[in-house]
C-alpha cells in the first residue's frame, strides 16, 4: 500500500498546483483506495492542496477477516480444524497481497484480544498509527452505511441499530404485481392459440 500511496502522492503533486489560496480539489476513493488516498495525503506538501476526501466503503480500521486470513497455522487453536480448513481454502480466492495486508484490522478497540500473537492473527500497526495521527481526519467524509456523513473516528465506534427505512405503506404481493399497466401485461394463454 505504501508504494501505491507514494505513486498517488507523486501524481497529486504533478496535477494539483502547490500553495493554492483556496484548495478546490476533492478526492473520492472507494474501498482500499480510501486507505491509499489517506496515506498519500499525509505528506505536508499535499494535504493543504486538497479540500475534502470522500470515501465509499473504505475499511478505515481494516477488517478482521483480512487479519484472520493472514494468520498462520496457530489460528487452528482458536477456530478448530474446520475453521482452519476454511481459512486455507479462502487464501486461494484471496491471496495474501500488499493490499490484503493494508486492509488488516488495526485493533484500536481491542476487538482482537491481547493474545493475538498466540493465534497468529495479523494486526495492522501501520493503519493503527495512521488512525492515531491522521493529518487529514477533519477533511474525510464517509459516504457509506449508517455512519455516512459522520467524521472519521479515531477509534471504531459501535454501530448501533440501522435507521429505519421508509418504503411507504405496506403493500401485499398482489398489489405490487398489479401495478403494471394493462397495456404492458403479458398476453394470456388464449392469445397464443
Amino acid at each position: 500500500m505504501k508504494a501505491s500511496a507514494a505513486a498517488l502522492a507523486t501524481q497529486l503533486r504533478d496535477v494539483i498546483p502547490a500553495y493554492t489560496a483556496k484548495p478546490d480539489v476533492t478526492v473520492i476513493a472507494h474501498s482500499l483506495g480510501g486507505l491509499v488516498a489517506r496515506h498519500a495525503l499525509q505528506a505536508d506538501d499535499i494535504a493543504p492542496r486538497v479540500r475534502d476526501v470522500i470515501t465509499l466503503a473504505t475499511p478505515h480500521h481494516g477488517t478482521v477477516l483480512a487479519s484472520l486470513l493472514m494468520a498462520d497455522a496457530r489460528i487452528r487453536k482458536k477456530v478448530g480444524l474446520f475453521g482452519f480448513f476454511c481459512q486455507r481454502m479462502s487464501r486461494r480466492v484471496w491471496p495474501i497481497t500488499p493490499g490484503m495486508q493494508g486492509m488488516a484490522y488495526d485493533n484500536l478497540d481491542d476487538l482482537i484480544t491481547h493474545d493475538v500473537s498466540d493465534y497468529g492473527a495479523h494486526e495492522n500497526r501501520d493503519l493503527a498509527h495512521l488512525n492515531r495521527s491522521d493529518k487529514i481526519a477533519g477533511k474525510i467524509t464517509r459516504a457509506d452505511g449508517p455512519r455516512a456523513r459522520q467524521p472519521l473516528a479515531r477509534k471504531p465506534q459501535p454501530l448501533g441499530p440501522d435507521p429505519p427505512l421508509d418504503h411507504g405503506p405496506p403493500q401485499s404481493h398482489f398489489q405490487r404485481s398489479r401495478s403494471v399497466s394493462p397495456s404492458r401485461e403479458r398476453p394470456g394463454p388464449s392469445a397464443w392459440a
